[in-house]
């Protein structure tokens, strides 16, 4: 199972080479098919070395990446069917799919923590393309279901038939408080009415493995509580989820979906976390480790031009930078056009952090142009940190 503490690179390297290889072999059926009369045949070994990687993928752990490539192994699918027209734009955003997996795994092998909702845009696109709208962000959101909320000492547990009129009248409360949320969603009494339904459910289910879901569903419903949450589509189906979940609670099972699990986490980890419940939730799971920096999707287009692009205009930098700090004044206001030019470049690489040092860069020499007699020995060096960012 994915999840954000510190990846082993083994498995992820013995694989690598050989999902590389797929990966361009696919690419290169995917650009057969755009010359070919009759372009299913060429999708179709796309698609096949496609499931190759999928498999790979799968095995090493990996579970958000294997969605995303699952999703794009039945679009190509659905392509080589017939379902769905081999044209131009299909074609694009299957190589987009295939650059996304590629650069993903390179940025892994790198020490990149595993988050696949940075895929998220992308998957949308692939999925909207497939006739599927309304692609939620949460398949691509795989925390560490093995690890289990803190024990809570039970002083006495009901007898059956109490523990079932006492879960009735809950799910009755939490009915309620729901009712009132979907006729009024700027309302927060019908959220704090379901909060305290869904603590009371913990508190009566705290010695059965059904307590996870229900110890964190606490903090969703804090959020939602606080107004820290939209009340869109997919959150009034979750609480629609919930209401179903007690229901077969109380048929006697207690078994919990992880995709039930997976969509309260996400919902917890997308709010702030206002509460000492929330932030006890979001440290159990580690979800904060989880969602992306704005700004750091993935890029879909093959890294290799874009890095040696990128290097080319560093180095370009840096001569300047050499000619500005051997007395050539005049090189300065060049300097920090290359730098303005690098940093929109390097926007699509994904990595917020680079992006910044070169923004602040940038500053550092705005103020520098004001006087550049203030440059002083120890200042002659700070664009040489640039090239320890890039892979």
């Amino acid at each position: 199972m994915t999840h954000a503490t510190e990846r082993d690179l083994g498995p992820l390297t013995w694989i690598k080479g050989e999902v590389d290889n797929a990966l361009a072999r696919a690419a290169e059926a995917l650009d057969e098919a755009a010359a070919a009369t009759d372009p299913a045949s060429r999708m179709q070994f796309a698609q096949a070395h496609l499931h190759q990687v999928r498999g790979a993928l799968s095995i090493v752990g990996l579970d958000g990446l294997t969605q995303f490539a699952d999703a794009l192994d039945q679009l190509l699918g659905a392509a080589v069917r017939g379902e769905l027209d081999a044209d131009a734009r299909l074609l694009t955003l299957g190589r987009r799919g295939l650059a996304a997996i590629g650069n993903y795994l390179d940025e892994l092998a790198h020490g990149a923590i595993d988050q696949p909702l940075r895929l998220a845009a992308l998957y949308a696109e692939i999925q909207t393309a497939r006739g599927r709208d309304g692609a939620s962000p949460a398949d691509l959101f795989f925390p560490d279901l093995s690890r289990r909320p803190p024990r809570r000492r039970v002083s006495s547990e009901l007898p059956e038939p109490a523990r079932q009129t006492r879960l009735r009248e809950l799910r009755a409360r939490f009915e309620r408080g729901l009712l009132g949320w979907l006729r009024k969603p700027g309302d927060s009494s019908g959220p704090r009415l379901m909060r305290d339904a869904v603590e009371g459910i913990e508190q009566t289910l705290a010695s059965t493995p059904a307590r996870t879901l229900w110890w964190a569903s606490i903090a969703l419903f804090d959020a939602l509580a606080a107004g820290d949450l939209s009340p869109d589509l997919p959150l009034r189906k979750l609480c629609g989820q919930l209401d179903a979940q007690l229901r077969r609670t109380l048929s006697g099972n207690d078994a919990v979906a992880d995709r039930l699990m997976r969509e309260v986490l996400y919902h917890v980890a997308l709010a702030p976390a206002s509460t000492a419940h929330q932030r006890n939730v979001r440290e159990t799971w580690q979800l904060d480790a989880l969602i992306p920096e704005p700004g750091s999707a993935v890029s879909d287009v093959p890294l290799a031009p874009l890095l040696q692009d990128l290097r080319s205009r560093l180095n370009a930098a840096k001569d300047t930078w050499d000619e500005f700090c051997s007395g050539g004044a005049s090189a300065l206001p060049h300097f920090e056009t290359q730098i303005r030019e690098l940093a929109e470049h390097a926007k699509q690489l994904g990595r917020p952090a680079f992006v910044r040092l070169l923004v602040g860069l940038e500053g550092f020499l705005q103020w520098l142009r004001k006087d550049p007699l203030q440059l002083r020995d120890r200042w002659k060096s700070p664009p040489r940190y640039c090239w320890a960012m890039l892979p």
